[in-house]
């Protein structure tokens, strides 16, 4: 019987051989002369009857003729029998699935930051996630990740909030309308995005997104997400489009205008097969790595001023490091925070240097 209530869902699955069998029972028919009749085996009328064979279009036309039972109906409970055994299983599968929810502690930011639903029903919680990584169970979200991240993550890195930070940036890069890669277009604008180190970060940060967009690349801004210690990544989104996806962790422009760079070096040296990841405070000495640091470093300070900067680093002094760094970075047309930053990290003066480096105020 098919509930007439709105919005109603049954605790459990009726399947429509319960009907045949009730109607048989009434006409006082046995299973065998309805065998007969239809032309079905006293098997097949015995599975349909103890819901172990579905009663197709066909056979309910036959139990129409012989029974006076709608087919429609019969068809219709079907597929509302189907269609239950699903829903049913599914619930059940979520409740086990939600075993897992703990595991992902990010969900309250991603509900801040407009991907999840602030729902309290633990399986509600499970269809958002499953919704918003786009996989059939919590337990396939690290492995739809890159390789290379799962390779290379952090051990006090939450992968699963890792997970979710990086599928943010495939999120908001769907649609984007930019045009295929262009490694020449990438390499040119490089120098025009470096241009902007001394402007307004509210401006640049845009002119960063154009920039990028005519070479065929997507760049997004993302918070990062508690226990990811993430600074940026770099994702080929397919052979003709790429994903420079920032964190801005410590908001430090140093650091961003770096991380920048070191993608871009990824980008433009390395295969559009692999995926790269940049944590924070963590030195990688892998070739690739080295050769994406380098690439930042001879975009901020070039080569032809590199021996001018490693003098001035050898000789700079607490006393003279804001005057030196000032001088220096006006002459290359550069963000002193940049150098100043350099500085801190190799010569360990970083309360000498906190001064002049900018904190950014941007975040998209």
């Amino acid at each position: 019987m098919v509930s007439s209530k709105i919005g109603y869902t049954a605790p459990f699955a009726v399947h429509p051989g319960e009907t045949i069998k009730d109607t048989i029972e009434m006409l006082d028919m046995k299973q065998a002369d309805l065998g007969v009749r239809t032309s079905l085996s006293e098997k097949t009328i015995s599975e349909i009857i103890n819901g172990r064979e579905p009663i197709t279009p066909e056979t309910a036309l036959k139990f129409e003729r012989v029974l006076g039972v709608s087919q429609g109906l019969l068809v219709n409970m079907q597929a509302q029998y189907e269609a239950d055994v699903v829903r049913l299983n599914e619930k059940s599968k979520l409740e086990k699935e939600a075993e897992m929810l703990s595991a992902f502690s990010c969900y309250s930011e991603l509900v801040k930051l407009g991907y999840l639903k602030p729902v309290k029903n633990k399986a509600e919680k499970v269809e958002e996630l499953l919704r918003f990584f786009a996989v059939d169970s919590l337990g396939l979200v690290e492995d739809v990740m890159p390789v290379a991240f799962r390779r290379g993550i952090k051990p006090n890195v939450n992968k699963n909030s890792l997970a979710a930070w990086l599928r943010i940036g495939k999120i908001r890069a769907i649609n984007k309308d930019i045009p295929e890669f262009d490694r020449e277009t990438l390499s040119k604008n490089v120098e025009k995005m470096r241009q902007l180190t001394i402007e307004n970060p509210k401006i640049y940060s845009q002119k960063l997104v154009e920039f990028c967009a005519e070479s065929g690349v997507v760049l997004t801004y993302t918070p990062h997400l508690k226990n990811t210690f993430m600074n940026g990544a770099v994702m080929w989104l397919s052979a003709t489009r790429a994903l420079i996806h920032l964190s801005i962790l410590n908001k430090y422009a140093d650091i961003f205008w770096f991380t920048l760079f070191h993608e871009i070096g990824h980008i433009l040296r390395h295969s559009k097969k692999l995926s790269f990841v940049d944590f924070e405070g963590i030195k990688n000495t892998s070739e690739m790595e080295l050769e994406a640091d380098k690439f930042a470093e001879r975009v901020l300070i070039p080569n032809e001023f590199e021996s001018e900067y490693l003098k001035l680093k050898e000789l700079i002094t607490p006393l003279s490091v804001r005057q030196e760094i000032n001088q220096f970075a006006k002459k290359i047309n550069i963000d002193p925070g940049i150098i100043a930053g350099r500085v801190g990290r190799e010569k360990k003066m970083w309360k000498y240097v906190v001064p002049l480096r900018k904190k950014l105020g941007f975040i998209d």
